[in-house]
This record gives C-alpha cells, sequence and structure tokens, in this order.
C-alpha cells in the first residue's frame, strides 16, 4: 500500500516493521512514539544519519529532516523579479525598480508580509513601497508543507483576502490555490517552516482538528499546535503573532511577551481597554514606559491591511488605481452598497470615489 501525504515521497505500509526498539523513532505527524506497523519513505530511510564526504573533509554530515524542494529555489525560469544590477531589481508587484537598502526604517510595513521592516529591504524612492530583502526573493511558485494539494501554488499580490490558516483579513502576498479551502495563505503562514515558538520550549505538533484550550489566549477552540513534552497548546493564528507591534497608547514598538511576572495585581490590566489582564496569557508589553496591553487591543481588526496600499478591481473601477483607506473621517457613502463607509475602504487615487467599505462588504 502507497500513500501520498505531506512528505516530497510516497509513503508505504510496513506491517511488519517495528520501531519499539529505536527510542529515537517518532512519528513526524504526532510527534509520538512509533511501535507496530506504520507508513514510512524507503527513500529517505536508505540515508545514514549522518556521513562523511569528500567535499567537506573538516567535518561530518548530519542529515536533515526538511530541506528546501527544487520548486522552492527561484530558478531563471521562474523568479519573482528581474536583477538589474547587484543592488537593484524590478519586482512583478510593483511598477517601479526596487533599491536594496541597510539603513534603519522606523513604522515601515512590508507590502509582502505586513509586518514591521527589519534588516535588508528594497525601497521604491518614487513611493511608500517596502519589502523585506526575503519577501522580495521568493519563488513565484511553491509548495506548502500543510497543503493537502501538494502542487506548487502561484504567488499572488494586489489584493485584500482572508487568510485560510490564521483567518485574518490581509493586503500584501498571498500563494492562492483555487482546489482547497486553504484559497489564499499570507506570508506569515507560509513561510513557517518549523513547529517552534519563542514563547515554548518544546517542539509543537501539528494536529488539526483537536479541542482545547490555547495557552496564549485563553479561548477553548479547535488548537492546531500541541506540544508532547507537556499540556502546551496554542492556536495557529496565536503563534504567529508579530513580535513587534505599534499602537497609539504608546510612542515605542511594543514587544509580545508571554507570561507577566509582575506579581502585583493591579498591575495586570490592560492599558488600553483597562479591563483585568490574564498574566499566563501572551500579551504586547513596552519596558521603558512599563505599558501592558492584550494582544488584540493592540492589534485592533486590521492589523495585516498596510493603509495606501494599491488594490486591483477592474470589474468594480476599470482603468483607475484603487487606494486602502482607513476610516474616512466625514463617512461617505459606498458607490457599491449605498451604505456609509464606517470602516476601512478602498478609494479612487485619481477622484473622490470611496467604492466599498470593507467592514461592510
Amino acid at each position: 500500500m502507497e500513500l501520498q501525504h505531506f512528505h516530497k515521497h510516497p509513503l508505504i505500509f510496513n506491517q511488519e516493521q517495528s520501531h519499539e526498539s529505536d527510542g529515537n523513532a517518532h512519528c513526524s505527524g504526532c510527534g509520538e512514539a512509533v511501535s507496530g506497523p506504520c507508513f514510512s519513505c524507503m527513500e529517505c530511510a536508505k540515508a545514514p544519519s549522518e556521513m562523511n564526504h569528500p567535499f567537506h573533509r573538516k567535518h561530518s554530515l548530519k542529515l536533515q529532516t526538511i530541506t528546501p524542494s527544487d520548486e522552492d529555489k527561484p530558478t531563471p525560469l521562474d523568479p519573482s523579479h528581474d536583477v538589474i544590477s547587484d543592488r537593484e531589481i524590478k519586482h512583478f508587484s510593483h511598477q517601479h525598480n526596487l533599491v536594496l537598502c541597510d539603513d534603519n526604517v522606523d513604522d515601515k510595513l512590508c507590502d509582502g508580509c505586513i509586518l514591521f521592516i527589519s534588516g535588508p529591504y528594497y525601497h521604491c524612492s518614487k513611493c511608500d513601497f517596502f519589502l523585506h530583502k526575503s519577501c522580495a526573493e521568493l519563488p513565484w511558485k511553491k509548495k506548502l508543507w500543510f497543503h493537502l494539494n501538494q502542487i506548487p501554488l502561484p504567488l499572488i499580490s494586489g489584493g485584500v483576502f482572508r487568510c485560510g490558516v490564521c483567518e485574518f483579513e490581509c493586503s500584501g502576498f498571498t500563494y492562492k490555490c483555487a482546489y482547497s479551502n486553504f484559497r489564499n495563505t499570507c506570508l506569515r503562514c507560509a513561510l513557517v517552516d518549523s513547529q517552534t515558538s519563542i514563547g515554548h520550549e518544546h517542539q509543537l505538533w501539528f494536529l488539526e482538528g483537536k479541542e482545547a484550550k490555547c495557552n496564549a489566549c485563553g479561548e477553548e477552540s479547535r488548537v492546531e499546535y500541541w506540544c508532547n513534552d507537556c499540556n502546551f497548546v496554542v492556536h495557529d493564528k496565536c503563534l504567529k503573532l508579530p513580535q513587534i507591534a505599534r499602537h497609539k497608547c504608546d510612542e515605542h514598538p511594543l514587544k509580545l511577551a508571554y507570561h507577566d511576572d509582575n506579581d502585583y495585581v493591579k498591575h495586570h490590566y490592560c492599558d488600553i481597554c483597562e479591563e483585568e489582564r490574564n498574566p499566563n496569557h501572551w500579551f504586547y508589553h513596552c519596558e521603558i514606559c512599563d505599558k501592558s496591553a492584550h494582544s488584540k487591543c493592540v492589534l485592533g481588526k486590521y492589523p495585516f491591511i498596510k493603509p495606501g496600499s494599491n488594490y486591483n478591481a477592474e470589474y468594480v473601477h476599470p482603468n483607475r488605481p484603487l487606494i486602502l483607506v482607513p476610516k474616512v473621517y466625514d463617512y461617505p457613502e459606498c458607490h457599491i452598497c449605498r451604505k456609509r463607509c464606517v470602516d476601512l475602504a478602498l478609494e479612487c487615487a485619481v477622484q473622490d470615489a470611496n467604492i466599498q467599505s470593507i467592514g461592510n462588504a
């Protein structure tokens, strides 16, 4: 019997094989020790766990369980950008050339993953467009390890979508599939290649469909990531919370914290909503001002939608660019549904025409 699963090779059913004597054999799905009949990869089983090679004589080489597949690497036939020079590219998502920069920038979001810019990045000198170097160099197509249809998914930009994994409304880039429930996958979810969290010391395992109370937010629902060494469980969306966030309650960047060590009861309140805060749940904190807040209060309703981003909507507003704008002061009437735009909206960059309120859509 042969099975095609998350693994890149077919898995063979071994009726007689037993791993009871091998304490290091663990299931790659649930993390528990394997004994008795199981599915295994015969291709990977042939490879030794460690070897010496003449191409690298100084050190031995250890077998890694996860390696980039050929589809994950940009090739001359499959690029997401054209190289103009050593520090300049033309990316498919933007009309102007982008220049590589190393300078520090404050409060600038990457137009690919919608997280704050850090490290080397590409920047457009003509508009407010930024891309992390890693986001700019993503392959045009990529296989996602958690995706049931193991086909390379195309990289798409220029819209607003709901991520099928974390369920956040997002702008930026998405790996799009037309054949499954994971129709769109944001970069924050697509680029997670290990089941680890800074907020927990052990490896986490992906077990979709089990009910439990999330250790990060305290909500009881379907939880995807589990620790086999203790009772720690965490939602997919909580696992991928940004490490740095901004809010008008504090002038400094707020860092994600995993436990409040302050035993003073009156300290356990949110500085935004002023409601009680569980010190054992994850929260955002400013060490300089000693301010703390719920993650939901800090991130708000649309944490991964960048205001000012371009939006492609030829079917409702042909030949004119649309941009995402935050709440408009005078609540103009939407040109599609005729309701007032009381939330994030699309606005014509050429004329004053609010096309659609995303919050009412």
